[in-house]
């Protein structure tokens, strides 16, 4: 089962045409401020004076950095999606990627603005960090295929390629298996 978070992401995001953009504004690095849109373009996080609030929260520098890289991979990757075939293994993944990362963002937004639990942000990282090497190295993966005749177009074990390395929709409350189903009925790919 998907949440209704990730649905409209699905629609938003995933079914849209729009161009790819950047969501982080401001960078609370070489600005004071941290400024992080939504997918739909609303502020889903904005921070004035990040480093007075490293004093207060401070695994928020770590949190900030992955942001700022999770961003740029989101980026990378929305770029990468339509030129890739449906049926393409790295299409799935990829898109199943930038599901989890405005996932991701939005739960650092709630972790953020009910500040409950100090460990949510420290689990928030974990979770983040994890997804960032998978993206890096998918990423190269999916650079390095470009140069192999193959480039994911292999049925052969379509649906073990498809599977990252862990399923990161259970920090959601979901399963990877459903986001796959989903994704399969949008591309008309049948396993």
């Amino acid at each position: 089962m998907i949440n209704s978070l990730a649905n409209s992401i699905i629609s938003n995001v995933v079914l849209s045409s729009k161009p790819c953009s950047k969501l982080l504004e401001s960078d609370g690095i070489s600005s004071k401020a941290f400024t992080l849109r939504s997918f739909d373009g609303r502020k889903l996080i904005s921070l004035k004076d990040v480093r007075t609030l490293k004093n207060s929260v401070p695994r928020l520098g770590t949190a900030i950095n992955i942001v700022k890289n999770l961003d740029e991979y989101l980026y990378i990757v929305c770029n990468y999606v339509p030129n890739i075939n449906d049926s393409n293994f790295f299409k799935i993944r990829f898109q199943k990627i930038r599901v989890l990362i405005h996932l991701l963002f939005s739960r650092l937004s709630k972790i953020l603005s009910e500040a409950t639990n100090p460990n949510d942000l420290n689990e928030w990282i974990g979770e983040s960090n994890s997804l960032l090497v998978e993206t890096s190295d998918l990423v190269l993966e999916y650079r390095d295929s470009l140069r192999n005749e193959k480039n994911g177009q292999s049925t052969e074990n379509f649906e073990q390629k498809v599977k990252l390395k862990r399923d990161y929709f259970s920090y959601f409350g979901m399963k990877e298996e459903s986001m796959d189903v989903a994704l399969y009925s949008i591309y008309g790919i049948v396993v």
